[in-house]
């Protein structure tokens, strides 16, 4: 835009409500004419003198001028983020939006859809003003990128933490860069990387979470590239020593190797099949080990892999349980019910370490409690998509992701593989929820909704409960479980949990301590 365009754009608006303070204007377009892209910057200018009700050059100023405003106001959004402990995902966000510069100034960087872990915090930014979606032409793909190189200059929280990571976003943009010219040359051999600059790109790849998601292309780049060079150092090796002890310490070694990668592709296939179902003697004497895996992961932190390895072995229990309903003679029962035992017990403990802690964190939440809303009554969508962030939502997640509740086969080749239904119709699909759980989460609820909110409605007889305003006066278990709610219902009142507001919890709290965890 001309000068005398962009001055129309400033007075026109103020016309009809205010006039600016002499000088102002020209200062605006005097800040304004070094900056290339200049509306978005004027547009939060503006907006922030508006927001002031002051058209003077002491309040533009306090604002920072054109070039500042948009750096404080991208401080107060995040500010905003961080309270909701939400601060990390976007710096990781920010910083991936940023080409890092060698010998050159930091520019703003496009990113596709498919490279980012979060679109929704992209929209909630895009709605803020701070980013810009798009689309790219060639693959119909969205984009996202900063709305002004101004953030990258003037904010300075954005360029502590381009600062901070600036040696591995060099590294990751070289990498990165390999590895699309590897794909145009067709995967040629001569493009994949060794030595030193091998090593930098696997020691990115296993610190990645700190960075930003790696492509699978670049995954792909850095694999091929530690493939050659393993077969190079083995054809060195046997180029270099010809003798024959040496050749019998490469068969050696290599056996051994092929034999662990056998050892661990037979127990894939034997959780596999497990989990399908199938029950054998083999299968049984690898229970076991797969119990001690749940226990090393949680042991470790390793929240997600501890979760869903102490739902599949549950699972796998609970197959083992039908199996000596079925075939009374054939197993050593005793055995099967001690690990059944093992492996509820490690899934209760697993949940209490690392999913209850969360819920009771949105429950407990001041100055109000996050209870979240729900979206969606469709029982086909995850939870995620049937609430909003918060309590409902974490509740949701622990019986049907984290507990596995309804889902009915676990195999690689079903059609929706990985996705985890969120409908129980069945008794037994209901009996998967632990009572130790349910009494838990009915505690943490009862406790921090001054007693209104529970599992189930007054006097446990329905799925209402006027006084619980936090879930507009119904049950949680009407809010949980899409109809039809016989199944889930039936095994909530086998559980010891309070049936009305005048039990006391305590009451409740000393049946936990004696309760069983197999059903």
């Amino acid at each position: 835009m001309s000068k005398s365009e962009l001055q129309e754009a400033i007075e026109c608006p103020a016309k009809r409500k205010a006039t600016f303070e002499p000088g102002l204007v020209e200062q605006i377009l005097e800040d304004l004419g070094s900056v290339s892209g200049n509306l978005p910057l004027l547009e939060f200018a503006l907006d922030e003198l508006w927001k002031q009700g002051r058209l003077t050059l002491d309040a533009y100023r306090e604002i920072g001028g054109v070039r500042e405003a948009l750096a404080k106001r991208a401080d107060r959004i995040y500010e905003e983020y961080e309270i909701k402990d939400k601060g990390k995902q976007v710096e990781k966000l920010f910083r991936q939006l940023v080409a890092v510069g060698e010998d050159t100034a930091d520019t703003r960087r496009i990113v596709t859809q498919s490279q980012v872990t979060d679109w929704n915090l992209i929209e909630e930014l895009a709605a803020k003003r701070l980013l810009v979606i798009g689309q790219d032409e060639k693959n119909q793909e969205r984009t996202v990128e900063l709305i002004h190189e101004a953030l990258i200059q003037e904010w300075k929280r954005l360029r502590e933490w381009v600062n901070d990571k600036r040696e591995d976003g060099i590294k990751f943009q070289r990498i990165e860069s390999a590895a699309k010219e590897w794909e145009k040359n067709k995967n040629a051999m001569s493009d994949l990387w060794q030595g030193r600059r091998l090593k930098d790109a696997v020691q990115l790849l296993q610190k990645q979470d700190e960075i930003e998601p790696i492509s699978s292309l670049t995954k792909e780049f850095i694999k091929k590239s530690e493939t050659a060079r393993n077969s190079k150092l083995i054809r060195n090796f046997l180029i270099g020593f010809a003798s024959v002890s040496f050749m019998v310490c490469i068969t050696g070694y290599l056996f051994i190797q092929e034999n662990n990668r056998i050892v661990q592709d037979n127990n894939r296939k034997l959780k596999l099949a497990a989990l399908r179902g199938e029950t054998s003697l083999e299968i049984l004497k690898a229970v076991p080990g797969w119990l001690r895996e749940a226990e090393d992961r949680q042991r470790e932190g390793k929240d997600v892999q501890a979760i869903v390895i102490a739902r599949d072995n549950a699972r796998i229990m609970e197959n083992w349980r039908n199996a000596i309903v079925a075939n009374s003679g054939k197993y050593n029962q005793s055995s099967i019910r001690e690990f059944s035992k093992q492996a509820v017990d490690r899934q209760v403990s697993v949940i209490q370490q690392f999913s209850l802690p969360r819920l009771k964190k949105e429950l407990t939440k001041k100055p109000n409690a996050m209870i979240g809303k729900e979206q969606s009554t469709d029982p086909s969508k995850n939870c995620d998509q049937r609430y909003t962030e918060g309590a409902l939502r974490t509740t949701c997640n622990i019986i049907f992701q984290d507990l596995g509740a309804a889902t009915d086969l676990w195999s690689n080749s079903q059609e929706n593989a990985g996705v985890i239904p969120n409908r129980i119709t069945t008794q037994e699909q209901s009996d998967r929820i632990p009572c130790p759980i349910v009494v838990l989460i009915e505690e943490l609820w009862r406790n921090n909704t001054k007693k209104n909110c529970g599992w189930l409605g007054s006097q446990g007889k329905g799925l209402d409960e006027p006084s619980c305003k936090e879930l507009g006066g119904k049950s949680l278990a009407d809010r949980i479980f899409p109809d039809p709610i016989y199944a889930p219902m039936k095994r909530l009142r086998k559980c010891p949990i309070p049936h009305s507001n005048n039990i006391k919890q305590s009451q409740t709290s000393s049946k936990i301590a004696t309760l069983l965890v197999h059903k």
